[in-house]
Parts: C-alpha cells; sequence; structure tokens
C-alpha cells in the first residue's frame, strides 16, 4: 500500500484521524512522504484530540476528563489506561507522541478546527503558537429544518438509541 500510495499524485492529502489504526506514528510518517515525494498541501481536521493523546476524548485512567495536564501526569495515565482506543497504541510515552503529531502541525498547509474550544485544548498540548495561523475555525452546522418534528406516543414504550462509543 504504501509504494502504491507513493506513486499516486495529490495535490492535498486530508487527515481526519487515525484513532484505530495499529501504528498511528507510522501513518504519520507516511504522510510526511506523501507530501514530500508529491509537493502536496496537508489539510488536518481536529475532529477529536487523538493528535494531543492516544486517549483520543482526553478520558484517563480514572475514567474522568483530564483536560491536558502536565507531561508527568499524562506518562502514568497512558501506563494505566484501559479505554478502548489506547490499546492500539504501543507507545505509552506522550513526550515522543505529541512531537510526532506536533511535526505534522507544523508541516499541515490547512488546520481545521470545529470549535474554539477545541483549538485552546490543541495550545494547552503544542503550546507553540507557530501552527495557529494555520486554523481554520469552521464550526459544525446542523439544519435543524431538514428533520421532521416527531410526534411523541404517550402510551408508546420509550425506545432511547445511543449514536457513536460507549465505553465507560
Amino acid at each position: 500500500l504504501r509504494e502504491r500510495l507513493l506513486q499516486m499524485r495529490c495535490a492535498t492529502i486530508h487527515v481526519n484521524n487515525f484513532v484505530s489504526y495499529p501504528d498511528p506514528l507510522a501513518m504519520l510518517q507516511l504522510v510526511r512522504q506523501l507530501m514530500q515525494s508529491n509537493q502536496s498541501q496537508l489539510a488536518l481536521y481536529l475532529h477529536d484530540f487523538h493528535p494531543a493523546c492516544p486517549s483520543y476524548t482526553l478520558i484517563n485512567a480514572d475514567g474522568k476528563y483530564c483536560g491536558i495536564p502536565d507531561a508527568q501526569t499524562c506518562r502514568t495515565c497512558l501506563k494505566t489506561n484501559k479505554a478502548v482506543f489506547p490499546s492500539f497504541v504501543t507507545l505509552k510515552e506522550i513526550i515522543p507522541w505529541r512531537e510526532a503529531w506536533n511535526e505534522l502541525l507544523q508541516a499541515a498547509t490547512t488546520i481545521v478546527a470545529f470549535s474554539e474550544s477545541t483549538v485552546d485544548i490543541f495550545q494547552r498540548a503544542f503550546p507553540a503558537n507557530d501552527w495557529r495561523d494555520k486554523v481554520i475555525l469552521q464550526p459544525h452546522v446542523i439544519d435543524v429544518t431538514r428533520y421532521p418534528k416527531l410526534k411523541p406516543q404517550i402510551h408508546a414504550p420509550l425506545k432511547v438509541a445511543v449514536i457513536g462509543h460507549i465505553n465507560f
């Protein structure tokens, strides 16, 4: 696959995430190689916090939101965190993880964030400001007028649906 990708010509590489990849850092290297061999631009989308931490929802080993603490706290957490996707990642050191992702942030032509709070969280993980000028803030917009109003059936059984992944 690597050889095929290196032969392809693409003007822009779009990276959404590498959450469930067996070796996300190898994918970062591949993206950098593709950029170099094709002279491609890179659009990086901040859908989650995976670049900041293998626990992409920032849920710590205690099952609580961590908010990007100091590196030592992160190091301790990664060694004991049993959340689903960190188990795919063999690297349990936050400094090399963030250094690799920081290189991709630096290489990106465009960084798309969907909220200002996401940018603030990334700022804590990647304090150098040299990537912020690449950020395009593009909030998700949901057109609620497209969906019909539901009429609740008071006497029918209640049905609850969960969209996404629940691991706690």
